[in-house]
């Protein structure tokens, strides 16, 4: 993972937007990328800063392996990245609107009406007393897009009964395009590899062994 960026390193990178492409079947995006020409890819958490699921994750309607797959944000560092990203994004987006919506009544609204058309990838909790999410994307099923192994084991392991509200996770993903859906518009945060790290029966909140990353 030579190529993956910290959270704490995310505050410190500059973003640029591709070429909108409207594929024949599909969602209108633009690619994202790091200044440096780089693929966006971050480590969102590490074995000293484990994430959790607070849901199990499921398709839209029950259809498909697409499923958005919400990590809580638990630490002040993970809460400055996602911020710092969202605020990259929405930047990008304004600087670039004229080039981005060819609609020339969405590219001269104002930069505030832009910005309240943004999907981010900070999703607020319902309730204060909840953490507030952060949202990824990954395929799941036969075919998974995520690499998944057991962090006690190094085997790639994922089962029908697996947990996910009773594990603790390191993963990576891929801030990989801006899409435009109607009024709307959001960045797809890629899952890429996911280690599964599972609660001991005997105490809920004791891990396992280290894992190296």
């Amino acid at each position: 993972m030579s190529d993956t960026i910290s959270v704490g390193e995310v505050p410190r990178v500059e973003l640029v937007l591709g070429e909108v492409s409207s594929p024949p079947q599909g969602i209108k995006s633009a690619p994202i990328t790091l200044n440096t020409g780089k693929q966006a890819k971050i480590l969102l958490g590490d074995k000293r800063n484990t994430l959790s699921c607070p849901f199990e994750p499921s398709a839209y309607e029950g259809k498909g392996d697409r499923v958005p797959v919400d990590f809580r944000i638990e630490s002040d560092v993970l809460a400055e990245a996602v911020d710092a990203l969202d605020q990259k994004i929405l930047r990008e987006v304004v600087r670039n609107k004229a080039r981005l919506f060819k609609d020339p009544k969405v590219a001269s609204k104002s930069d505030a009406e832009i910005e309240n058309m943004y999907v981010p990838l900070r999703k607020a909790a319902k309730d204060p007393k909840y953490s507030d999410t952060l949202r990824t994307k990954a395929t799941l099923g036969e075919r998974p897009s995520v690499k998944i192994w057991n962090l006690s084991t190094g085997k790639p392991t994922f089962t029908d009964d697996f947990e996910w509200r009773r594990a603790r996770f390191v993963c990576s993903a891929h801030l990989s395009k801006v899409w435009f859906q109607g009024k709307t518009f959001g960045a797809t945060l890629e899952l890429e590899h996911l280690g599964i790290q599972t609660e001991s029966l005997e105490c809920p909140f004791e891990l396992t062994e280290d894992f190296e990353v």
